[in-house]
């Protein structure tokens, strides 16, 4: 592995993933307020799908791959 493929993958780790966690875990509390029962899988999958599309702009800075 390169020194810029492990440092990706730490910006992953540390900036994306608690980012997009948050955001779900809003998501899901949502569903389970308006439902009354916690999202099953195929829907915290759209869900996701969902927080992922909502954060990506903000990622952005962490994401690109200059110097790579």
């Amino acid at each position: 592995m390169s020194a810029a493929t492990a440092l990706r993958g730490n910006v992953l780790v540390s900036r994306v993933t608690p980012t997009v966690k948050m955001e779900l875990g809003e998501l899901a509390a949502t569903f389970r307020e308006e439902r009354g029962y916690d999202a099953p899988y195929w829907e915290l999958v759209d869900l996701t799908r969902e927080a992922l599309a909502t954060v990506r702009p903000s990622l952005a800075p962490a994401l690109t791959t200059e110097g790579a």
